[in-house]
């Protein structure tokens, strides 16, 4: 993912709303559907539910949160979703307005979340991203020098890190309980 996506998608990591400003570019990067995504849409979905199953995608892509049921969708979003699927864009939408049973907003989420590869943390991969995330430090870390070629004053302390591994290891065995 492009240095640029990136810092926009941790802008908008776990919100469970739009922003009040979306760019077009924003809505073009998270909301077109490659023909894969149609594909997929279109094979594991009715024709009614396809516009509420892209759109939970493309938020999801976007935040990596399910989409809030009672949220107001964006105008823009809901006419560059629903012109790629080839239907007709409501004025005014949230997800409870295009799905009204609860079952078929949670299978939309599920359905979603699956396709992408997202998944809640399990105790078994906090590990993990505890070392991809301290990896992604020490990167950073290692690039945060100045002319001089010494380290810059903001680097993280080793203590830091020690203590935070502590306390992620600590709340690992107490879930473990």
């Amino acid at each position: 993912m492009p240095a640029a996506i990136r810092r926009i998608h941790s802008k908008y990591l776990g919100a469970k709303m739009f922003p009040k400003e979306i760019t077009e570019f924003e809505i073009q990067e998270f909301f077109t559907l490659s023909a894969e995504d149609l594909r997929a849409i279109r094979v594991d979905s009715n024709k009614k539910s396809r516009l509420a199953l892209a759109l939970q995608v493309g938020f999801l892509r976007m935040t990596g949160a399910a989409l809030d049921t009672y949220e107001y969708i964006p105008r823009a979003v809901l006419e560059c979703v629903a012109k790629q699927l080839h239907v007709p864009a409501p004025m005014l939408a949230t997800m409870r307005a295009l799905s009204r049973r609860s079952m078929t907003r949670h299978r939309h989420r599920s359905w979603a979340c699956r396709y992408l590869g997202i998944s809640r943390l399990k105790a078994a991969n906090e590990q993990a991203l505890f070392c991809a995330l301290t990896d992604d430090v020490g990167d950073r870390r290692s690039r945060a020098t100045d002319h001089t070629g010494t380290r810059d004053v903001l680097e993280p302390s080793m203590a830091h890190s020690s203590q935070t591994r502590g306390r992620a290891e600590s709340a690992r065995s107490n879930a473990s309980r």
